[in-house]
């Protein structure tokens, strides 16, 4: 049986199949969030799940944001963060930067998005964003390779 949004059947638990491997990206995704607030880790959660269409992270996500604060304004725009006056400098700077990481072109993440992203924050917290959505793309991947199926409450 295959997956589909009516029927969304797993292919494995890469959790019982290789469950040190498993933890080891979980104790990386937990330490990659070091010092950032975790509402702005759980925006860059968000966005960048939203890119890769991965509906595990992003059920996951929300929730998640919203128990850290995050206004639910900035949660409905934040697909047209840029357009949104909702959103300070420094998350529009994380935004971006997280944008950037997970749709790497041909040149990379570009100058002028790594100096805004610089200039809002200091090297640990540089290293949060970029670490922060190198595991959430790393998940991002995990749930929809496998096809981990968002548990969605009933309405």
């Amino acid at each position: 049986m295959s997956w589909t949004a009516a029927n969304p059947v797993q292919r494995m638990s890469l959790q019982d199949v290789a469950p040190r491997t498993y933890a080891s990206l979980a104790r990386f995704s937990d330490g990659a969030r070091e010092p950032l607030p975790e509402g702005l880790a759980a925006l860059i959660d968000i966005r960048v799940s939203q890119l890769n269409g991965c509906a595990y992270c992003l059920e996951m996500h929300y929730p998640q944001a919203r128990a850290a604060g995050v206004d639910q304004r900035q949660l409905d725009t934040l697909p047209a963060w840029r357009d949104s006056p909702l959103f300070a400098p420094d998350e529009r700077a994380a935004l971006a930067l997280a944008e950037a990481v997970t749709q790497l072109g041909p040149d990379g993440v570009p100058d002028d998005v790594w100096s805004q992203a610089a200039s809002s924050f200091d090297d640990a917290a540089l290293a949060a964003i970029v670490l922060t959505t190198i595991a959430m793309n790393a998940w991002n991947r995990v749930a929809i390779s496998t096809h981990m199926a968002a548990q969605l409450a009933s309405a």
